[in-house]
C-alpha cells in the first residue's frame, strides 16, 4: 500500500532556517557598517568626521596628555612653578595644541596632601563634545622632604636618648641608635646601606621600623647658586657678615679695592657695609679665594676666605650660599664693636673715662628666626602647627661646614690687631720708668689676656629657622666638647649634610630638637639644591571619565 507524505512540514522549518540566516547576515552587515562609521566618526559617510568616533576619542586623550606634559616640563624647569603667575595664566582656559585644545586644573601640595595634582582635559577642534580627562599626582625627590639627611653617619656617632626628631629621617649610610630609653623618631626613618642598634638600646619609631630605600645622591658644589646671584649682582667676595632685618639684609664685606685673594691681607683691608633688598632671584653667594684646584683656602677669620657669619630675622624667601663655611651667630655679626679709637694713635688711648667696647657675653637665646611664620610642636604626637600668614623660608648652603659659632667675634683687622676678638682691654695707671733719668708714663689703655677662646659667644639655646646644607662636610657645634651648660638646638626646617658631626659630648654642647617644617613638602627656599637623581615621580595616574 502506497503511503502519501505531505511536504508542508518540511518546507516550514527550511523557510525559518533561511530566514534566520538572512537576518543574521543582515545584522552582521549592519554592524560592520556601524563599526566602519564609528571608526571614521560617521554612521552615514565613512569619509566624514562626526562626534563620538574612536579617532576623536584618541585625539582627545592625546591632547589631554599633551597638557599634562606641558605643565610637567614647566615643573622640571622650576620646582615651585605652580606658585608663579605663569602657572595661573595656564589654568582654566583652553590652550591650543595641534588640531585641538587642552585645559588644565592644578592643585598645589599642602600639609594634608603632599602631591602636585594635574587635571588635564583634551579635545579636537572639530569634536568639541568628545572630551577626555586625566588626573596625575606627582611628587619630586627632595632633600628638604626630610628633617635630617646624611651621606654617612660619621665615626662612633649615634642617635641617643636625648634625641627627638620630628619629621622624616634618611641616611645614605648606616643608621645607628643607642641608649635605653633611646632616641625617638616621630616620622618615617630610612637608610640605604644598613641599620645598627647597640646592644640594650631601645629606640622608639612612631611610624614603624627603619626601611631600606634608594640613595638620595648629594651634589658636591653649590656653584650653580653663584650663577643665580650673579644675575642680581649679589656675589660678595671674602669674609661676609649678614644680619637679616625683616625684608632687608645688612651686609658687611671686604672692600673689593683692598681685596688681596693671593695673599693674607693682614692690614689695609677696609670693609663696606650696606643694606640691600632681598634680590629678585632670591639668592646671595659668598665667594672667596681658592687654590690651583679650585678649593677654598684661608682660615675662619681671614678676609679672603669665602665664609659667611649670619643671624637675624627674615621676612621673605632667601637662599644664601658660601664657598667655604657658614657660622650661625647669636646676634648681629655686622656689629664689630670697633675699638680703633683706643689704639696708641686713637683719641681715647689716654682717656680713662671712656671704656673700650667689647663683644657681650652669650645670651640665653639667639640665632635665626622667621618674622611672619611661627611653629608650634605637639611633643607627644609630633604634629606641627604653623601660624602667621608669611611665606618666610631660608636656605643656607655651604660647600663645607655649617657651625653654630662658639668662640671669637669678627673685627676690622686693618689696625694690625687681628681680624677677630681674642683679647680684653684694661686701664694701666701711669708710672715712672728709667733709672737715672726717670720718665713719667701717663695712664693708658692696653690689650691683655689674649686667647682664641676668650669670648664664648654661643647662646644657651640656639634657634635656627632654615634648611641647612653642608655639602662636603657637616653641621655641628664648633668645639662642642669644651663648654658645659648649653641647652638646646631648636631647629625648624631641615639638615642635609655629607657627614654627621657632633653637637654634644656628655654635659658639653647642645641637645637636639629637630623639627621638620611641613611646608617643605611642597615649598622650598629659592633654587634650593636637589638630589642628583631627583625627578618628578608619578604617584597616581587615572582617567576621570
Amino acid at each position: 500500500m502506497k503511503i502519501l507524505r505531505s511536504n508542508k512540514g518540511f518546507i516550514l522549518p527550511l523557510t525559518m532556517i533561511i530566514f534566520l540566516v538572512l537576518v543574521i547576515f543582515s545584522l552582521s552587515i549592519l554592524r560592520l557598517v556601524n563599526n566602519q562609521g564609528v571608526l571614521t566618526g560617521s554612521l552615514v559617510n565613512t569619509q566624514t568626521k562626526t562626534k563620538g568616533g574612536l579617532i576623536a576619542q584618541e585625539k582627545a586623550l592625546q591632547y589631554a596628555e599633551a597638557g599634562y606634559s606641558a605643565y610637567l616640563w614647566k615643573l622640571n624647569d622650576h620646582v615651585n612653578f605652580y606658585l608663579t603667575q605663569e602657572s595661573q595664566d595656564m589654568l582654566g582656559v583652553p590652550i591650543p595644541y595641534e588640531n585641538g585644545y587642552y585645559q588644565l586644573d592644578v592643585t598645589w601640595p599642602s600639609d594634608q596632601d603632599r602631591y602636585v595634582t594635574i587635571i588635564s582635559t583634551g579635545w579636537s577642534k572639530d569634536s568639541s563634545e568628545t572630551k577626555r580627562t586625566i588626573q596625575v599626582q606627582l611628587q619630586k625627590k627632595q632633600f628638604v622632604h626630610q628633617v635630617y639627611v646624611s651621606q654617612e653617619e660619621g665615626t662612633n656617632i649615634y642617635f641617643g636618648g636625648s634625641d627627638k626628631l620630628y619629621g622624616p629621617v634618611h641616611t645614605n649610610g648606616i643608621l645607628k641608635t643607642m641608649s635605653n630609653p633611646g632616641p625617638e623618631f616621630f616620622n618615617t626613618v630610612t637608610y640605604t646601606i644598613g641599620y645598627q642598634q647597640q646592644s640594650g638600646a631601645n629606640p622608639k619609631f612612631h611610624r614603624g621600623p627603619p626601611q631600606q630605600v634608594d640613595e638620595l645622591v648629594m651634589q658636591k658644589t653649590n656653584s650653580e647658586l653663584k650663577a643665580w646671584a650673579e644675575l642680581d649682582g649679589t656675589v660678595f667676595m671674602g669674609r661676609t657678615c649678614i644680619h637679616l632685618e625683616g625684608d632687608k639684609i645688612r651686609v658687611k664685606y671686604p672692600n673689593p679695592d683692598d681685596y688681596q685673594p693671593a695673599s693674607y691681607p693682614n692690614n689695609n683691608t677696609g670693609y663696606i657695609e650696606k643694606v640691600i633688598d632681598i634680590p629678585p632671584n632670591g639668592v646671595i653667594y659668598i665667594d672667596g679665594a681658592e687654590d690651583s684646584q679650585g678649593r677654598p683656602i684661608g682660615s675662619k677669620w681671614e678676609p679672603r676666605t669665602g665664609n659667611l657669619f649670619i643671624a637675624g630675622t627674615l621676612s621673605g624667601e632667601l637662599t644664601i650660599a658660601a664657598k667655604n663655611n657658614i657660622y650661625i651667630t647669636h646676634s648681629n655679626p655686622t656689629e664689630w664693636y670697633d675699638d680703633h679709637d683706643w689704639n696708641s694713635d686713637g683719641i681715647y688711648y689716654y682717656n680713662q673715662s671712656v671704656s673700650p667696647p667689647s663683644p657681650p657675653s652669650f645670651p640665653a637665646n639667639g640665632g635665626i628666626y622667621y618674622q611672619n611664620t611661627a611653629f608650634t610642636l605637639n611633643p607627644t604626637t609630633g604634629n606641627v602647627t604653623i601660624s602667621g600668614k608669611g611665606k618666610d623660608m631660608l636656605g643656607l648652603i655651604a660647600n663645607n661646614y655649617i657651625y653654630i659659632m662658639h668662640y671669637g667675634w669678627p673685627r676690622d683687622g686693618s689696625d694690625g690687631n687681628g681680624h677677630y676678638w681674642r683679647y680684653q682691654w684694661r686701664w694701666r695707671n701711669g708710672w715712672w720708668s728709667g733709672f737715672l733719668w726717670q720718665t713719667w708714663n701717663p695712664g693708658r689703655w692696653e690689650r691683655y689676656n689674649h686667647d682664641d677662646r676668650r669670648y664664648d659667644v654661643a647662646p644657651t639655646n640656639i634657634h635656627i629657622h632654615a634648611t641647612v646644607f653642608a655639602l662636603n662636610q657637616g653641621f655641628g657645634f664648633e668645639e662642642y666638647t669644651r663648654t658645659p651648660g648649653k641647652n638646646m638646638i631648636y631647629l625648624w626646617g631641615n639638615i642635609t649634610q655629607y657627614e654627621r658631626y657632633a653637637v654634644r659630648q656628655g654635659s658639653s654642647g647642645y641637645g637636639k630638637q629637630y623639627v621638620h617644617d611641613p611646608r617643605m613638602f611642597y615649598h622650598y627656599p629659592p633654587h634650593i639644591l636637589e638630589p642628583v637623581n631627583s625627578g618628578w615621580e608619578v604617584r597616581d595616574w587615572k582617567e576621570l571619565n
